[in-house]
């Protein structure tokens, strides 16, 4: 009677398959944050009320941001959402453009 040896191969997760890149266009900070690619422009460039820009690197036109810059950037934003100061809890019709 003849032995089989048996290998077992683990399936590939997607995580291992395709690990999340360290830096982000401007369509997959989009994608992270669910919300348009303009909203994002608006968020690099500073323009979005009461919030930081969000920090961007810059090749020409193009604009990408790390992935660790983001996270901090909504970890600083969350924080600022958390304790208003009184000079930002008011928007007028304008800050909302």
């Amino acid at each position: 009677m003849k032995s089989y040896e048996v290998l077992v191969i683990p399936p590939k997760t997607h995580a291992t398959e395709h690990p999340a890149p360290e830096i982000l266009t401007a369509a997959e900070v989009a994608r992270e944050l669910r919300c348009s690619k303009a909203h994002v422009s608006k968020a690099i460039a500073g323009k979005l009320p009461h919030v930081t820009a969000l920090p961007a690197i810059s090749l020409g036109r193009r604009k990408l941001v790390r992935r660790s810059a983001l996270f901090r950037w909504l970890d600083a934003n969350e924080q600022a959402m958390i304790s208003p100061s009184p000079e930002t809890t008011t928007w007028t019709r304008e800050e909302m453009k």
